[in-house]
């Protein structure tokens, strides 16, 4: 598997105009009575290229549950984020989009692993194979607060099947 990347600072009004993905509300998740049936992931499929293409929308999420209420992040309004397939020899292309807005946090030397990027994020995955270099799988990346980050994941002819997952990684901010 091979990945690619890049981060657009840039204000895409796409995204983080009034008229784009991110908002200034966020919905609620009401599990505030107990035992729930969990929710079905959206499932997202590969095109006939062999593509599968995704946007993941990092935002916040009201949670109620039956002993607390708090805010959380979620991926694409949903708790679990959707469910990604890829066929072997495939592709993924997976545009993650940071919707959080500031603070950034703060910087220095004692900073390294202390929660000081509240509003930046970055994907990690579990188990298919990729570099942990940029512009792979690097878990140092930072999307800040506004920010968007192109990864492109190519899957080799010979892949294994299985279950993998992702999640927000950035140390710091997770």
């Amino acid at each position: 598997l091979a990945a690619w990347a890049s981060v657009s600072a840039s204000s895409n009004d796409d995204h983080f105009g009034p008229d784009g993905v991110c908002s200034d509300s966020y919905p609620t998740l009401d599990l505030s009575e107990a035992f729930q049936p969990l929710q079905e992931p959206r499932q997202v499929m590969p095109d006939r290229d062999g593509v599968t293409r995704v946007k993941l929308v990092y935002n916040l999420v009201n949670y109620k549950g039956p002993s607390f209420n708090t805010i959380l992040r979620q991926y694409n309004g949903a708790t679990p984020g959707p469910t990604l397939h890829v066929e072997p020899g495939g592709m993924l292309e997976l545009e993650l989009i940071n919707c959080l807005q500031l603070p950034l946090g703060f910087d220095g030397e004692e900073a390294h692993n202390r929660y000081r990027h509240p509003n930046s994020t970055n994907i990690h995955t579990h188990g298919p194979h990729v570099s942990g270099e940029k512009p792979g799988d690097f878990v140092f990346l930072n999307v800040g607060p506004q920010e968007t980050f192109q990864y492109k994941y190519e899957f080799d002819e010979n892949h294994m099947p299985g279950t993998f997952w992702y999640h927000p990684h950035l140390h710091g901010s997770s």
